[in-house]
């Protein structure tokens, strides 16, 4: 691959997300004049096993991404484990950097550099998963002129990734069952390509942070403005970005959230901090007992009165603080919907 003539696909899942893409892999030609990359979010452990699994399932070669390896076609890249993949034209790229949407590798981030290296020649698919990380990504290829296909969310394991994608991730091209999409892609790769667009400033400028995985605040209101929150991974302020498909922030050090995986990570930090209230008010309420008792040995009867009244206070906001933790956001399953897959898909024996 020697200029961006030749086509890009970048494939993006999470949970259920493995299965879709096999799915997709196994119809794929022997001689597809394009690259692959595939960005699944598994643990930050090994994946052992997955290569295999995925040159198996089709006639391609599949190898984990290494830093600065040139681009081929014909060949299966996939994100490795605790790493973004980033696309340089002709180059790969990885980093350590920021998590996104909670996520390392993100899809986001692997699908804007493909548009910014690509262009038209790049071509998105969003698969089964929770959550958006994909969608403002998906948006970006669009923006730039190349295709979008997301799977049809009633044939996906997990329906959120996608319907995210649908609604917020631009004009979609193709929306189908996985098992149908590969076909698609070994016609699209032959096709034409539309001429190139003009190339999306903030596309680009977003492009370079995160390509250092560090953002520059003043170039940072280029792309959004500062607004009263922080950012929940480093307490950083975040940035509402212009772009709204979909409305997302981002902070200085690079972090970067959609509202819904923002709204996550709020309500963890709040849980996080009713645990710790709960645990001070029941140390709270052993200390009064024990002053009471303590008062009551030794014939102060006002104080252990004293003492005995505080802890029974104590005691009462410890029972419905705890009672709000158990009850918390049972009413709504869906809120506890997690960007990364179950543990049973990123154990790694169930990738051999």
């Amino acid at each position: 691959m020697k200029d961006r003539s030749t086509r890009v696909i970048v494939l993006g899942g999470s949970a259920g997300g493995l299965e879709a893409v096999l799915r997709i892999v196994s119809t794929l030609e022997a001689d597809l004049p394009a690259a692959v990359f595939i960005v699944l979010h598994l643990g930050a452990g090994p994946a052992p096993g997955l290569e295999i699994r995925l040159a198996k399932a089709g006639p391609l070669p599949a190898a984990f991404a290494r830093n600065g390896e040139p681009i081929e076609a014909g060949r299966l890249y996939i994100a490795p484990p605790d790493h973004h993949t980033l696309l340089k034209p002709n180059i790969i790229r990885l980093t350590h950097g920021p998590k996104v949407n909670w996520a390392r590798p993100a899809i986001d981030l692997t699908f804007r550099s493909a548009a910014v290296a690509y262009g038209p020649q790049t071509i998105g698919v969003i698969v089964s998963g929770m959550l958006d990380d994909g969608t403002t990504g998906l948006h970006a290829i669009k923006r730039w002129g190349g295709v979008a296909i997301v799977q049809d969310p009633a044939d996906a394991l997990h329906a959120e990734m996608p319907a995210s994608a649908l609604s917020y991730g631009g004009p979609i091209d193709h929306t189908l069952p996985a098992a149908t999409i590969g076909g698609l892609l070994n016609e699209l790769v032959r096709a034409p390509v539309s001429s190139a667009v003009d190339i999306p400033a903030d596309i680009r400028l977003e492009n370079k942070f995160d390509m250092k995985s560090i953002d520059d605040p003043v170039r940072l209101d280029q792309l959004g403005s500062r607004v009263p929150l922080v950012c929940p991974e480093c307490g950083g302020v975040l940035w509402e970005m212009h772009e709204k498909s979909p409305l997302r922030y981002r902070c200085h050090t690079g972090h970067s959230f959609t509202i819904h995986t923002l709204l996550r990570g709020q309500r963890e930090d709040i849980e996080q901090s009713l645990w710790v209230a709960l645990r001070t008010l029941e140390e709270k309420a052993r200390t009064q007992e024990k002053l009471a008792r303590w008062e009551e040995e030794a014939g102060r009867k006002g104080l252990d009165r004293t003492f005995q009244q505080r802890y029974a206070k104590t005691r009462t906001h410890t029972e419905r603080l705890r009672q709000l933790l158990f009850e918390i956001d049972t009413a709504n399953p869906a809120s506890f919907a997690r960007s990364d897959p179950p543990e049973e898909e990123k154990a790694p024996g169930d990738l051999g």
